[in-house]
């Protein structure tokens, strides 16, 4: 099911969204949604498990979390 929704964009983003998915920017919104929402799933993760990461290992945790997660919704 697919539901249609309407979002004010800033001009620069417009524009670089034209520029990356050209005619398809609806899919393209919909799989960078999917990945932020996994994103800030697997750092919530980590907040409850750990408290405030150190900086130089919340890159690293965040990339590991979210491949795992991206492969439990698979």
């Amino acid at each position: 099911m697919t539901v249609k929704r309407t979002f004010s964009l800033p001009d620069d983003v417009s524009e670089q969204l034209d520029q990356a998915a050209p005619g398809n920017a609806s899919a393209f919104v919909a799989d960078a949604l999917r990945e932020r929402i996994v994103r800030d799933a697997a750092a919530a993760r980590i907040r409850q498990a750990y408290g405030e990461p150190d900086p130089a290992a919340y890159d690293y945790w965040i990339k590991r979390l979210s491949a795992e997660s991206g492969q439990r919704a698979s």
